[in-house]
């Protein structure tokens, strides 16, 4: 299934994963920035 998706797609899939990538990687940096104004604040 997923040989046939990336053998069938490769480009969009490439594209998905580093979107992913990239969104958790944001996420991860507002949590660290909120967490450290949290820290300033208190």
């Amino acid at each position: 299934m997923f040989h046939l998706k990336t053998a069938a797609s490769p480009t969009p899939v490439h594209r998905m994963v580093i979107r992913l990538t990239t969104l958790r990687f944001g996420v991860a940096l507002e949590e660290q920035v909120f967490s450290f104004w949290l820290h300033v604040m208190l």
